[in-house]
């Protein structure tokens, strides 16, 4: 019955964490400021982006991911809730946390290639008319 109640409460948090990271200042941080940049980027940017250019789309989260695997190892993990695993990417193990941000480095490489082919198309059409 404890435990239900501790998952309940956990469960409550998250529910929390999850509007708070979309109300006042933080609506800029995490929604607002991204979706005006890759906006910006894509359609009205003239800048003629390389694929060479594409490799630094990957810079922060490798620069994140060092610092937070760091954090990790220095300090420890800890236990939910004063945990320095805030993702709980590290909960199944280092090697699974490794392959996880290893695969965010992809996936944003990815992203960066799928938003420079519509910015290339992009100007593109407009150099013809």
């Amino acid at each position: 019955m404890m435990q239900k109640r501790r998952t309940m409460a956990s469960q409550r948090r998250n529910e929390q964490q999850h509007i708070e990271m979309l109300t006042g200042p933080n609506l800029f941080l995490h929604l607002l400021t991204p979706v005006i940049a890759v906006a910006e980027m894509v359609f009205l940017s003239d800048t003629d982006f390389t694929r060479k250019d594409n490799r630094l789309v990957v810079i922060p989260p490798l620069l994140y991911g060092t610092v937070y695997l760091a954090n990790n190892i220095i300090n420890g993990t800890g236990e939910w809730p004063d945990t320095n695993d805030w993702y709980l990417f590290l909960a199944w193990g280092y090697p699974l946390g490794i392959m996880i941000f290893a695969i965010i480095c992809v996936v944003t490489w990815l992203l960066g290639l799928m938003m420079r082919k519509v910015h290339v198309r992009r100007i593109r059409e407009g150099q013809k008319s």
